[in-house]
């Protein structure tokens, strides 16, 4: 458990470093956290991004990482059972958004 805090850290001090190297424009990542810019800026000064913040920053600064999990974790589902079938996938989808 100490190793995932230390990795946790780790990338928050090296979060600035990553989006700077990264082929995003900064506005691009603090428009996709829906905040403003002087908060964003804020939060890499002070490293206190919340942690489905840094998530939704991994996903965009490592897009094949971010791939590669949901396809594990489909697989996984697949494995347990926790699948649906397509039809009704879809009767759910329509309930939901019609």
């Amino acid at each position: 458990m100490i190793a995932v805090v230390s990795n946790y850290i780790n990338f928050l001090s090296k979060i600035k470093s990553y989006i700077d190297d990264s082929p995003y424009k900064t506005n691009y990542i603090y428009e996709s956290l829906e905040m403003s810019k002087q908060v964003f800026y804020r939060k890499i000064k002070t490293k206190s991004f919340a942690p489905e913040e840094v998530l939704t920053i991994s996903k965009i600064l490592f897009p094949r990482e971010a791939i590669l999990l949901e396809l594990q974790k489909s697989s996984e589902d697949k494995k347990a059972g926790r699948v649906v079938e397509h039809s009704e996938a879809m009767s759910i989808l329509r309930k939901k958004h019609l």
